[in-house]
């Protein structure tokens, strides 16, 4: 049963004891003004008395359940509310979690990228050097070749250091 349906049944009952109590309170009316005209020797009072008593019993009494209906309303109310808090705690929570092993996913995906660019960069270093040497070894290969004598030696060297 929901708090809506547990309230509306709340008014209900309520309704049908305030039904109860103006028809008690009518018989004791009724009740009384036969007595008042049958007693003449000075019970009236008494019977006003009891009346009045018994009005305030019942006035009591609805109080009594209308004052209970309004603390279960404002429970329900704040059980409601506590419900939202802690599914909202428990949302804040697994976002946290997930933002944290973001955090941490994208921490690790940075060091390896830094890893990385320092390794590429080492490679490009040495990659740079072979090839300096490279270049020397084959400037010194032409040298050599250029000092060779070929027949027809001037022409031939030439054409090399034009080659290059």
């Amino acid at each position: 049963m929901d708090a809506s349906s547990i309230v509306k049944n709340q008014e209900w009952e309520k309704k049908k004891a305030r039904s109860k109590e103006i028809e008690a309170n009518r018989r004791i009316r009724l009740a009384a003004r036969v007595g008042i005209t049958q007693a003449k020797d000075g019970s009236s009072q008494l019977a006003d008395l009891e009346l009045e008593y018994t009005m305030a019993l019942n006035r009591r009494k609805r109080l009594k359940e209308e004052h209970a209906t309004l603390i279960q309303g404002e429970l329900l109310k704040m059980e409601e509310e506590l419900q939202a808090k802690e599914v909202f705690r428990a949302f804040r929570e697994v976002f946290e979690e997930q933002k944290d092993a973001l955090d941490r996913r994208y921490r690790t995906v940075l060091r390896e990228a830094i890893q990385d660019a320092i390794y590429l960069s080492a490679r490009n270093q040495q990659l740079e050097a072979e090839n300096a040497q490279l270049h020397d070894a084959l400037a010194e290969l032409r040298d050599a070749l250029s000092v060779k004598k070929v027949p027809g030696g001037s022409q031939r060297r030439q054409q090399d250091t034009a080659a290059t």
